[in-house]
């Protein structure tokens, strides 16, 4: 497996965290959410072109559920909509099955996602995800838009959408996340971040208060970020806390970038500001 020489390579195949997007729910809800899908992140590249995804039905209801690729494009202010056509799609490279499935309460389903170099494609990453919309079981001829399995029609009475990105990495590849700016606006920090290189960026973001004195305190926990390949920076705000609820008028603030993984502790790179 090759990867992109002088860059910072963003983790797409160790251990990278799990990360389901919820269409039409916060992503708070992520664990309440009534179909369990495990891993919640499929990855695919040279040598490893299938995954085996795991759902259960968390409800005490019959469901069904009916499966399709879309595209979803990153705004810059790193939330992700979706979009009929876009440039590092990996949706032609990407193969499923069963693509309707019906699930009684406590009952698992394995989905097969196949995965295929496309002729004449660059190095790098594409993406997709895989959407999961839970449908109506009804008796009878399926209704219009409507698909069936085994005898069994899937209505068009969506309830929830759930969707999971899936990755195809060529080649080599590789990104990095830096932090270009930060501020203080109303009552959170903001902070606009670089992407280079032919691959989604990852990293974890963590902001600290330097005191006057030189002590330091963290004001927002690390957490991760991520910047899609199609765009080239992103501005994220954080919630900060502040030392006895009051933002301090004294000091600076340091935005840090470090890696994915928390075993690895290093710093990427930081940015000093004063606090204004």
């Amino acid at each position: 497996m090759s990867r992109l020489v002088g860059l910072n390579t963003s983790r797409l195949l160790c251990g990278a965290l799990a990360h389901l997007v919820l269409l039409g729910f916060a992503s708070a809800a992520a664990a309440q959410a009534p179909l369990f899908i495990s891993p919640q992140r499929v990855e695919l590249f040279d040598n490893r072109w299938s995954e085996v995804l795991t759902v259960t039905n968390r409800t005490e209801r019959t469901a069904s559920y009916a499966l399709t690729l879309e595209d979803y494009s990153m705004t810059e202010t790193g939330v992700t909509s979706r979009v009929d056509a876009m440039e590092h799609s990996a949706r032609r490279m990407i193969r499923f099955s069963p693509r309707q499935f019906v699930l009684q309460p406590g009952e698992t389903q394995t989905i097969r996602v196949l995965g295929r170099r496309a002729s004449q494609v660059e190095d790098g990453t594409y993406r997709t995800h895989l959407v999961f919309r839970a449908v109506d079981v009804t008796d009878g001829a399926p209704s219009q838009g409507s698909g069936s399995s085994g005898g069994m029609s899937f209505g068009i009475g969506f309830r929830f959408n759930i969707a999971i990105p899936v990755v195809v990495a060529v080649g080599e590849f590789g990104s990095r996340m830096s932090v270009a700016e930060a501020e203080v606006i109303e009552d959170a920090v903001q902070v606009k971040l670089t992407r280079d290189g032919n691959a989604d960026a990852a990293a974890r973001v963590a902001v600290e208060w330097l005191r006057p004195n030189g002590r330091s305190e963290e004001v927002v926990e690390s957490s991760i970020v991520r910047i899609y390949r199609e765009r080239d920076w992103i501005t994220k705000s954080f919630v900060p806390t502040w030392p006895n609820g009051r933002q301090p008028t004294e000091g600076q603030l340091k935005v840090k970038v470090m890696a994915e993984s928390r075993s690895e502790t290093d710093v990427l790179n930081e940015l000093v500001v004063p606090l204004q």
